[in-house]
């Protein structure tokens, strides 16, 4: 028997991957379950260094804007509490496959482009996700994993990407100056964020999604 861990947006999201993650290592060693698995994340995280694509061993962006701070520092809590307890932590990428807060506001064009769109987002389809947790299963830890598709890629292109699959118009545009006036510190997160590889998952898991790009999950999810 293993224990799964879920995490959430926001506040309370940050508390469950702290106290609540507490509480259920606690339980689990007091009721000898031998296996710990905790929903990590993948997407904005790491350092913007050289390369676009990371993998679980490069380093995380040590200074976050103050209106993410509270976020990240839940995560890496979590992905380190999680190592040190025998665990395994699965940095997701950004999921999709259902009709979700971000594709409502992609149909409606609320979601534009910013800048030159260079910030880099990995992705993975929500069945792609449930089938390398299954596996993950198991498997022996501690170990962290990031469970993304093979094409991470920059927002110019996934985000026409994901207009077209949905039957929307093109995304409007904004420019860099201005939605730094509206987002502050949080533009270079989503502007020169860097992508991960699924290259340890694969090979350590035996995972291969189903869908290797949203370049076919995005049609497959959406389109009618």
């Amino acid at each position: 028997m293993r224990v799964l861990v879920v995490g959430g947006s926001g506040a309370i999201g940050s508390r469950l991957r702290t106290e609540g993650l507490d509480n259920l290592l606690t339980a689990a060693r007091e009721g000898g379950v031998p296996g710990f698995i905790a929903q990590s994340f993948a997407p904005f995280r790491y350092a913007h260094t050289p390369g676009l694509v990371k993998d679980e061993n490069d380093p995380l962006l040590a200074d976050p804007p103050a209106s993410a701070r509270q976020m990240f520092a839940a995560m890496a809590y979590l992905d380190e509490t999680v190592l040190a307890a025998g665990g395994i932590a699965l940095r997701y990428g950004g999921f999709y496959g259902d009709e979700d807060a971000m594709v409502r506001a992609v149909r409606k064009r609320q979601f534009p482009l910013v800048g030159d769109g260079g910030g880099i987002m990995p992705f993975i389809h929500l069945h792609d996700a449930a089938a390398a947790t299954v596996l993950a299963l198991d498997a022996e830890g501690p170990a962290l994993y990031n469970v993304t598709d093979d094409e991470a890629a920059p927002m110019r292109d996934w985000l026409p990407g994901l207009a077209a699959a949905v039957g929307a118009k093109p995304p409007h545009h904004v420019p860099a100056w201005l939605a730094g006036l509206l987002m502050g510190g949080m533009l270079p997160v989503m502007t020169q964020a860097r992508g991960a590889s699924n290259e340890k998952a694969r090979k350590e898991l035996g995972w291969t999604p189903r869908y290797p790009s949203w370049r076919e999950g995005f049609p497959a999810s959406f389109t009618r």
